[in-house]
């Protein structure tokens, strides 16, 4: 076995020592799948010809469900059986379906929801005419991001890390801090970050809509 199967399978078998929720073996998963991706020996299975252009986003998707179920269930690798990266290239793969799925449904929604915008645009136009609307700056909706009264921004996180919330990363971007250096904060991958941040002000567009009547 070499240096880096042996490295693999040590943090494999150390998480396993951590029950779940405890920062220990997330930081252990973490590693390991951080190992994976810079060894770029994990499968990258092949998509529609119609979602290639949107195959990062994909891959980023099935790597988030890869975390959890790794972080939820590594005590299920046996290292008697196959090697670390057998076992997650063989995970990688069944969970790419579900990724495709995931994005799709997301993009149908954003074109309901770019449809229903529309609507209540032309409905909005109407009643100006009758109605001095307050003008909703940014920092409204900065300022509602960060009060958070329904406690949505702070339920939206990666995966199992609560710390990393749409409310902690969108303030922060706001601050000035780059990507990279909130995705070093979190202790999360820049892509993933990204890829999350992205669908998650796509899917909570409603909700700050709605509660500041834009």
């Amino acid at each position: 076995m070499c240096d880096f199967d042996q490295e693999l399978k040590n943090l494999a078998l150390e998480a396993q020592k951590y029950s779940l929720g405890t920062v220990e073996r997330r930081q252990l998963i973490h590693r390991l799948l951080i190992l994976l991706h810079h060894s770029e020996q994990l499968v990258h299975p092949p998509v529609p010809f119609q979602l290639q252009g949107a195959y990062e986003e994909i891959y980023d998707i099935a790597l988030q469900r890869l975390f959890s179920y790794l972080y939820e269930k590594i005590e299920y690798y046996k290292p008697e059986r196959a090697g670390v990266l057998q076992w997650v290239n063989y995970l990688l793969k069944i969970r790419f379906p579900d990724a495709i799925k995931e994005l799709t449904n997301d993009q149908r929604k954003n074109r309901v929801l770019q449809e229903n915008l529309v609507t209540n645009h032309r409905i909005e136009q109407e009643q100006e005419r009758n109605t001095k609307n307050h003008q909703i700056t940014s920092q409204d909706i900065m300022d509602y991001i960060d009060q958070d009264p329904k406690g949505v921004f702070r339920s939206t996180y990666i995966g199992n890390n609560a710390e990393a919330n749409f409310r902690f990363i969108a303030l922060k971007l706001v601050e000035g801090y780059k990507l990279d250096e909130v995705a070093m904060l979190l202790q999360v991958n820049r892509n993933t970050l990204r890829s999350f941040y992205n669908r998650s002000r796509r899917k909570l567009a409603s909700e700050i809509r709605q509660n500041l009547e834009i």
